[in-house]
């Protein structure tokens, strides 16, 4: 961590009950864990992998972006800003295929969680979308109102990208359709297929694409991360077979 550590990220790492201590040097931080272990240099990092985890999602939360189109106050009764009511419109009056959720209906909850639990955020609607027209509309929205946009899968990405603050969440699980074309050996896949989908779909004919070890990961994140697992060795990354 370099003299250049946002202070927020310093107070952040003070809060952490397995760390000992964070010590600040003029020219560098480094931060002991609650092994003891000294450091081998300053800017060393030595803690546990739950600790990374956490560090991972306290970057992704002060990472957050503030736009025109969120209003100060929320009617939510949270207390968090939310995405003009204008925008929420224009996705209403957008006529989707899919669902539009916003913090007001009883899904809310629970459809805005994602796999990694230390990414705590309450996105100003969730568009589950059916259709990539759905997905096209969401889009210019987003756009034109100068809107975050966060783009779902499966929700495992780990540093959260799959939902955000205020904007919007593009849930693609609906769009989860699978076909296989045996004679020209390849399959086609739908943005919120799950790895467990394309398995089962592979199966029936004798054929498998290298993939990840979770079987409810998204493809689509597994994919253009580059997606590695059991069948890499042989056949390459995930994305070797786009």
């Amino acid at each position: 961590l370099t003299k250049r550590t946002p202070p927020r990220l310093c107070g952040h790492l003070r809060e952490v009950p397995e760390l000992l201590a964070v010590e600040s040097f003029e020219t560098s931080h480094w931060v002991r864990s609650a092994s003891n272990a000294e450091p081998e240099a300053p800017g060393t990092l030595v803690t546990s992998c739950n600790f990374v985890q956490y560090l991972a999602g306290v970057c992704a939360s002060l990472s957050s972006t503030y736009h025109p189109a969120y209003l100060p106050a929320s009617d939510y009764g949270s207390g968090v800003p939310m995405i003009s009511a204008s925008v929420v419109s224009d996705l209403m009056r957008a006529r989707l295929e899919g669902v539009l959720y916003d913090p007001t209906h009883a899904d809310y909850d629970r459809l805005r969680r994602v796999h990694n639990a230390i990414i705590e955020r309450r996105p100003g609607a969730i568009v589950q979308a059916a259709t990539a027209s759905d997905v096209q509309k969401v889009v210019r929205i987003a756009a034109d109102r100068e809107v975050t946009l966060a783009v779902r899968c499966g929700g495992h990405s780990f540093a959260g990208l799959g939902t955000c603050d205020h904007g919007i969440v593009c849930d693609l699980s609906r769009m989860n359709a699978v076909f296989v074309d045996p004679q020209a050996r390849t399959v086609e896949v739908g943005g919120g297929a799950l790895l467990g989908d394309v398995d089962a779909a592979g199966e029936e004919y004798g054929l498998v694409t290298p993939a990840g070890v979770v079987s409810h990961t998204g493809v689509g994140g597994l994919t253009l991360g580059g997606g590695m697992g059991y069948l890499s060795r042989r056949f390459g990354l995930t994305i070797d077979s786009l």
